[in-house]
């Protein structure tokens, strides 16, 4: 639409300057017409002056002195004459001139209506002009809202994507531990050396006053009371984090376990992390052990630095 309000423009434009060099050649021979007219009414006035002032010359010249009557009145007669071809020549030559004047008034009012109706056609094409940047701001404006909604929605999908990516690497990798927990109680329950107990709690460690002898047992579906010989008992403190009191730190990972650098420090400044707590491959009291030895190095150093 643009282009073509343009191309309107520009054709008017021309037209405009097509007229208007029509309207200057036709004023320009209007104008030397008028000359032309006027030199020639000049020469006319020219040579009945010139009749009439050799005429007007007998009254000063001794012919005048020996005229009859007869020639005084052909004299008269001739002056007449003369008076009314002046007379005649004015007519003509003040015709002349308001036909031409006529003629140069008239084409002077064919450039103007023609101007007017020029500049019309500019101002409405102007418009057009104006009315189609308007819609082509607002067609601008309107994709920049589609292309941020777009890119919003695409923002969007990224971070599903994202999410999903990353559920689905949790979802395996809980697979995967399963799958290890499952061949681990397979390998396990095959093992002619443990005995499985299910649905008992320890209650008691027993033993003499030097090493552990038994345990106390209690069966939670009979409630009966029992104990067991041991040599040794080993402690698994479970699967699940007791961190719910550090939730609202943002140093947990999704499970719960807390997360922390090399240097047994968290997100938080001053806070450390050490054992089974943390977010670790491996819980055994060597790992925490050692884990303790950093952390009591790291919070010296942190201590220090705020003295």
């Amino acid at each position: 639409e643009l282009k073509d309000v343009n191309k309107n423009i520009n054709k008017t434009t021309k037209d405009i300057d097509k007229l208007g060099k029509s309207v200057e050649k036709n004023i320009k021979k209007t104008f030397n017409a008028l000359k032309k007219s006027i030199k020639d009414s000049v020469k006319d006035y020219i040579s009945v002056f010139n009749a009439t002032k050799n005429t007007i010359d007998l009254f000063d010249s001794s012919v005048f002195d020996s005229m009859n009557l007869d020639s005084f009145t052909e004299m008269k007669y001739s002056i007449s004459d003369s008076m009314s071809s002046i007379i005649s020549v004015l007519d003509i030559s003040l015709d002349t001139g308001l036909d031409i004047f006529g003629k140069f008034s008239d084409g002077a009012e064919d450039m103007a209506s023609a101007v007017t109706q020029a500049e019309d056609e500019v101002a409405e094409a102007t418009k057009e002009l104006n009315d189609a940047q308007d819609e082509l701001s607002k067609a601008q404006q309107d994709l920049a809202k589609a292309q941020a909604k777009s890119n919003s929605v695409f923002g969007r999908s990224q971070r599903y994507l994202d999410k999903v990516r990353e559920a689905e690497e949790k979802l395996a990798e809980a697979q995967s531990k399963v799958e290890d927990a499952t061949n681990n109680q397979a390998e396990a329950m095959n093992n002619d050396k443990i005995e499985f107990v299910y649905n008992t709690s320890v209650t008691e460690i027993v033993g003499d006053d030097i090493k552990v002898t038994g345990v106390k047992t209690h069966n939670n579906k009979t409630g009966e009371d029992g104990e067991m010989a041991a040599d040794g008992v080993f402690i698994y403190v479970g699967n699940f984090p007791m961190t719910a009191a550090f939730k609202n730190l943002d140093i947990l990972d999704d499970q719960g376990w807390v997360k922390t650098d090399e240097r047994m420090r968290t997100a938080v400044p001053g806070i450390f992390a050490i054992g089974d707590v943390r977010e670790t491959p491996l819980r055994q009291v060597a790992t925490a052990v050692g884990d303790g030895a950093i952390a009591g190095q790291q919070v010296y150093q942190y201590i220090k630095s705020m003295a």
